[in-house]
């Protein structure tokens, strides 16, 4: 989250600069306001002053003539008249008149645009200045910039970028950045409606059109605003007719995303509903994939417990969910989050039995259902898989290291769910034919090589457990040597029992090394939550800064919000930075959304007991 090459369309009709076409038009024979706008004759055709939105069509339809000389007038004035004509000939670029389509193109690179004005502050014309000279990433970096600052402080020059820029992608980001879905005081409702009225005049160009109808939703702040449902309509016609990438698809995510949350605010089962349907809408026309829109819907009732709204998407949606096995266990565990634990145990095991084509999907969904924090039903479904594949299949080797680390290790049977990948290991190593087969497949590479990677690690936990720490140390050393940044192998080296200091400071300096190179992953994909979270777990867990171990791991709840193992690590990183209270309120949040998860439940249980002793201790002074 791609642009035409102009250089390759246009021909004699485009000018190097500006000025030579200003010169054409001062060498054109004269024309009187008259003659603007008489009948055209067979030799010339009416140019007009330019005025209005009609008079703006008609030079753009005069873009297009086989006169030379009205070609020329009509570019001049277009570039005149700037600002004024940009969203006509913004529409233009799909001309079906491609000579139309191009020069419009054309003109709108000779366009100034102020984006700097001389009432933002100091900091908002230090982010515009030149803003349309920039890079796509660059000027996507001022926008992200621009949106962090308090007080609305940005809020006119988002406007303006919303308005004027000629990425169909940015604009609609800028837009998305204005759009709050909190009730705002009255007085700041007033003065962001009057901020970005201003701002995008009489623009009807999609991203100014969500604002406008954002500014009447500042105004009835308890009711939804019809056109938005035309406004998101509109955007899925779009993109499916003109397939756009990825980035766009994003983007009408998130504006649906905005939308649902108006809707909960509500707190009306059936307009929640409605919003929810346009995202199964949405799903089903771009992705092609009812069930995709389905799952999606109903993640969100399950997470939200919206029962109401479910009750009304399993009405219509009846014979569907009985036919996919995802669509079942969401329902079934629904029923768990209800407390109807016998419904749910049923829904669960006609999900389990139900019969598919393709056994190989079950490592998804068991994903799916693990991440819902029913780790019993997708404990079931990895050893279906690892039952019913070789060890050496991709499928199994899925499955495999899935349930190593979610049930075993959570558990603590490091033992078990090392065997269970030397299994892989030991098969792959026997025979050549196999170990020619995946040096050809470059993804069953990276899962064998991941497989013995966490053999080594989950032997090393196993003989830590025993008490064997240079067997530890022995099999951390190979861990390591398969990935250099994985973060629970740098944690524990670091707690290594008996460590003597040169392995210390070694293992401090690899733990530099491993946070420099994610923090690099984070700042070239900075919405990524994983790669924020995996510094936050690294660092809270061994030596560095703490406070940005706090600020990284509220970024990655911010990307995924209300995440189990996100929360995990935020709990983590509180307490490293000596804050036990908010350490606890978290873990417990955690906990709360993932009861299955030993793992978590067993720091918790530290927190609050460093919490009563220090309590304890005070008392005692």
């Amino acid at each position: 989250m791609p642009q035409c090459n102009l250089s390759n369309l246009v021909s004699d009709s485009v000018y190097a600069t500006s000025i030579l076409v200003v010169a054409l038009v001062l060498a054109a024979p004269r024309c009187t306001a008259a003659e603007f706008t008489s009948k055209p004759s067979d030799s010339t055709t009416a140019i007009s002053t330019a005025s209005g939105a009609d008079d703006i069509e008609q030079l753009i339809e005069e873009l297009g003539s086989d006169q030379f000389v009205l070609r020329r007038r009509a570019e001049a004035l277009l570039v005149e008249l700037g600002a004024k004509a940009f969203d006509q000939l913004h529409s233009a670029e799909h001309h079906p008149d491609l000579e139309i389509a191009t020069r419009a193109a054309y003109i709108l690179q000779q366009i100034r645009i102020e984006w700097a004005h001389l009432d933002d502050s100091p900091v908002v014309r230090r982010l515009m200045l030149r803003y349309g000279e920039f890079s796509l990433e660059d000027r996507r970096q001022r926008i992200n910039e621009l949106s962090s600052l308090e007080q609305d402080e940005g809020l006119a020059a988002l406007c303006r970028i919303a308005r004027f820029d000629p990425s169909p992608q940015l604009s609609r980001e800028a837009a998305l950045k204005i759009l709050i879905d909190e009730n705002l005081p009255a007085d700041r409702a007033t003065q962001r409606a009057l901020v970005i009225l201003n701002a995008i005049g009489d623009s009807d160009s999609p991203p100014s059109e969500w604002l406008r109808t954002y500014v009447d939703q500042l105004k009835q702040p308890h009711r939804v605003e019809p056109r938005w449902s035309q406004l998101i309509y509109d955007e899925i016609v779009v993109l499916e007719a003109e397939n756009r990438d990825v980035g766009r698809r994003q983007v009408v995510l998130q504006l649906l995303a905005y939308h649902l949350k108006l809707c909960q605010r509500t707190e009306n089962p059936s307009s929640i509903y409605s919003s929810l349907q346009q995202r199964i809408f949405f799903s089903e026309r771009l992705e092609g994939n009812l069930t995709v829109g389905l799952a999606r819907a109903m993640t969100w009732i399950v997470d939200h417990q919206q029962w109401e709204t479910l009750a009304l998407l399993e009405e219509e949606y009846k014979d569907a969910l009985q036919q996919e096995r995802l669509l079942l266990y969401l329902s079934a565990s629904a029923r768990d989050k209800q407390g109807l634990e016998e419904l749910a145990e049923q829904f669960a095991k006609e999900a389990f039995e139900l019969i598919d084509i393709d056994d190989g999907v079950r490592n998804g969904i068991a994903e799916v259902v693990g991440d819902l924090g029913q780790h019993d039903w997708a404990e079931r479904e990895w050893r279906y898989v690892i039952d019913n594949f070789e060890p050496t299949d991709l499928e199994s080797m899925i499955a495999r290291r899935a349930l190593a680390s979610w049930r075993l290790h959570d558990r603590g049977e490091d033992e078990d769910a090392a065997a269970l990948l030397a299994e892989v290991c030991d098969a792959v190593e026997a025979n050549p034919a196999i170990q020619r087969r995946i040096r050809d497949n470059k993804i069953e590479q990276d899962y064998l090589k991941i497989t013995y990677q966490q053999r080594d690690f989950f032997r090393a936990c196993h003989f830590e457990s025993l008490g064997k720490y240079e067997d530890q140390k022995k099999h951390l050393g190979l861990a390591f040597k398969g990935d250099p940044s994985d973060a629970d192998v740098l944690i524990a080296m670091y707690r290594l029992h008996g460590a003597d200091e040169q392995f210390r400071k070694t293992t401090l300096q690899n733990i530099a090394s491993a946070s420099k190179a994610v923090e690099g992953q984070i700042k070239r994909y900075p919405e990524n939550a994983q790669w924020c979270n995996h510094w936050a777990w690294l660092i809270s867990n061994t030596e560095g800064d703490y406070q940005q171990a706090i600020r990284y791991s509220l970024k990655s709840l911010e990307l995924s919000p209300d995440s189990p193992s996100y929360l995990d690590t935020l709990g983590r990183c509180y307490y490293a930075a000596g804050d036990l209270q908010s350490a606890i309120k978290v873990q417990s949040k955690a906990v709360e959304l993932h009861p299955q998860m030993q793992v978590m439940q067993r720091q918790l249980e530290m927190f609050e007991k460093e919490l009563a002793a220090g309590e304890n201790k005070e008392r005692s002074e």
